[in-house]
């Protein structure tokens, strides 16, 4: 099975339920939504609909991520923290708070996936291997489906070696990269094997040809089962011209 979906609700969301099985939500990256919001869209939405989480910027990215910009202070469980322990999949208190965040949120929304992103300085250092083989190796991912989508300069054999050691799926923008052979691939009744995030280049902008939308189904399909988020301007457009092309 391939999902297609949006990074986030480009429309009215009664309306995108009706075209989209899966959203990838984007709030709880930026900050901590009220869980009641979550669950309202979980009972709003048709049953068998997949919510699929973006893990909180508190966890991936350091405190002077221009993406904080969208950070609420008061939305986060502790009233006291230091923000140089942000991101980074550091083992501190406030990771690991904001990970218990995640997890109510993917409750709340009945989630069985969770993507973690993280940002170019996120790359192949010791200090950074370190932190995901210690937070990926101590937290309670019971039911849930990980996927890391690094965006740093991470080498084939590298990535390869840390999909397989903590069960991670990799994401990745089949316009600019590939999947890697040899993966993790998640088993089961209906095992993901792909996560493809379309980010539409330089600024988000770039609007999909058929011809290149024809490319990436090709590559999905190759694959079988996975998921195809596009995450540009023109994402509801492009998705519902892939939708059809399936």
């Amino acid at each position: 099975m391939i999902e297609i979906g949006c990074c986030g609700f480009p429309v009215n969301r009664r309306l995108y339920y009706q075209i989209f099985t899966c959203c990838e939500i984007q709030i709880t990256f930026y900050t901590f939504p009220k869980i009641s919001l979550l669950e309202k869209w979980r009972e709003e939405a048709p049953r068998d609909f997949s919510f699929l989480i973006k893990a909180s910027q508190l966890i991936t990215h350091p405190a002077n991520s221009p993406t904080y910009k969208r950070f609420n202070p008061t939305s986060f469980p502790l009233t006291s923290y230091n923000e140089n322990k942000f991101g980074f999949f550091q083992r501190t208190k406030e990771v690991m708070t904001a990970w218990e965040e995640v997890r109510r949120e993917a409750e709340a929304l009945k989630a069985k996936v969770i993507l973690f992103q993280t940002p170019p300085s996120f790359s192949e250092e010791k200090s950074h291997w370190k932190n995901l083989y210690t937070f990926f190796s101590g937290i309670d991912r019971s039911g849930l489906l990980l996927v890391w989508e690094p965006r740093g300069n991470w080498s084939d054999a590298t990535l390869r070696e840390i999909s397989n050691d903590l069960k991670l799926i990799l994401a990745f923008d089949p316009m600019v990269r590939m999947p890697i052979s040899g993966l993790f691939q998640q088993r089961g009744r209906n095992p993901c094997r792909f996560y493809f995030r379309l980010h539409g280049g330089k600024g988000y902008r770039h609007k999909f040809t058929n011809e290149e939308l024809k490319e990436v189904a090709q590559k999905a399909s190759s694959l079988k089962n996975g998921y195809i988020l596009f995450n540009n301007i023109a994402m509801f457009e492009d998705a519902r011209r892939m939708k059809e092309l399936f």
